[in-house]
């Protein structure tokens, strides 16, 4: 192999390598949808109700931990049931994705009406479980940036 031939090759590595770096830390996609007839700043209280949690309890988990103390900081209770309105995760999976799309939501326990949901879809690594955890963690704290706090009665 010529030295040009080298000095290419080692170029389209390098090329490979920061391409495979920069997509792999590619952020998760993170939608938030309000529903307008419910209002959610009225809530005081809520409970963890029926869904699809993910197969991965590790990251099931934190995601609870995370979301009540969200919530609290927010001023909402969360109480064993029943409260004002009702949270959820559910999950789709897929081999690259521990939860291809993890949703959680917030519902008007009184009419059943959907309130606010956060979309969290990507791309991750399943066997780098401390990477998807945080980035999690962030995808999760960001979401619920657009949650609204509960009003003072």
């Amino acid at each position: 192999m010529t030295v040009s031939a080298r000095t290419a090759l080692a170029g389209l590595m390098g090329t490979l390598i920061w391409a495979t770096a920069v997509s792999a830390a590619r952020p998760l996609d993170i939608e938030t949808t309000f529903h307008n007839s419910v209002d959610i700043a009225g809530f005081r209280t809520c409970h963890w109700g029926e869904g699809e949690p993910s197969e991965n309890r590790q990251l099931e988990e934190a995601v609870r931990v995370q979301v009540r103390e969200i919530l609290s900081n927010k001023g909402y209770r969360i109480v064993s049931a029943p409260g004002d309105c009702v949270v959820r995760t559910l999950s789709r999976t897929d081999d690259y994705f521990p939860s291809g799309v993890f949703l959680v939501e917030v519902f008007d326990r009184e009419s059943a009406q959907l309130a606010w949901r956060a979309r969290i879809s990507g791309l991750l690594n399943p066997a780098d479980r401390g990477r998807t955890l945080r980035v999690f963690h962030r995808s999760i704290k960001k979401a619920f940036k657009t949650f609204p706090k509960a009003r003072n009665r």
